[in-house]
This record gives structure tokens, C-alpha cells and sequence, in this order.
């Protein structure tokens, strides 16, 4: 669900924009915040798989992602949004390396 959550707003950018009334420019920051914060969380996740183990890593990004998109549905306005879709993105970077199989 993280790597389909990093494409499926672009297609809802236009849409945002028109029902938040703020610009393109600004709505394009869940897409860029929610990337930047996904490209950190994967820098981070093998030094995190080792000081927590993988299955309480899993368990716990799992937990907090399910917990940011909650809080992304819930926003109240354009700047939450941002933040929760950056949380998101953090907290579901490791969700898709640590469930390849080795």
C-alpha cells in the first residue's frame, strides 16, 4: 500500500487543489513531502532493522502508517495534510524492503 500511496494522489492533485481552493503549487507538497519523507525512511531503515529487529520495525511502521493515513483522511486543512502525508511517507518507507522475502 506504501509504493501505491506514493502515485495515486498525483492523479488527485487537480482534484485537491479545486476542493481546498489553494493552488497546484501548493497541493504538490503532499506529493514532494510524502517522497522526500519516503527516500528518508528508506536511507534509515537498515540502521533501524538493526537496533529494533525486523519483525518489531514491521510491526511497528505497519501501525504508524495505518495511523498517519488515518490522520491524513481526518486533516482539516492543506497544511496537515502535508504533515500527515510526510509522517505517512516516513513511517511507510521500511513496510516495502522489509517485507521482500530474503
Amino acid at each position: 500500500m506504501s509504493m501505491l500511496d506514493s502515485s495515486v494522489v498525483n492523479v488527485a492533485a487537480a482534484d485537491i487543489a479545486h476542493g481546498t481552493g489553494e493552488p497546484v503549487s501548493a497541493v504538490q507538497w503532499i506529493i514532494s513531502g510524502y517522497l522526500l519523507a519516503l527516500g528518508l525512511g528508506l536511507c534509515m531503515t537498515p540502521y533501524l532493522t538493526k537496533c529494533v529487529g525486523l519483525r518489531r520495525l514491521y510491526a511497528a511502521s505497519l501501525l504508524a502508517f495505518t495511523l498517519a493515513s488515518a490522520a491524513c483522511a481526518a486533516s482539516n486543512d492543506l497544511t496537515q495534510l502535508i504533515w500527515f502525508r510526510a509522517v505517512q511517507g516516513l513511517s511507510g518507507a521500511p513496510l516495502a524492503p522489509l517485507a521482500m522475502p530474503w
